[in-house]
């Protein structure tokens, strides 16, 4: 995967997407064991 890293986050629950533009963006969450998810997010 390529792209652009728009935010960074650590130790929280949440994300704060209020200034990324609307569309389709793919997550990657890294939790506290090191497992890595990846996510889609549709912000309409």
């Amino acid at each position: 995967m390529t792209g652009k890293n728009l935010k960074k986050v650590q130790a929280t629950n949440t994300l704060d997407i209020q200034d990324v533009l609307k569309g389709t963006y793919i997550l990657r969450v890294i939790n506290k064991e090191n497992k890595v998810y990846y996510l889609k997010l549709i912000k309409n």
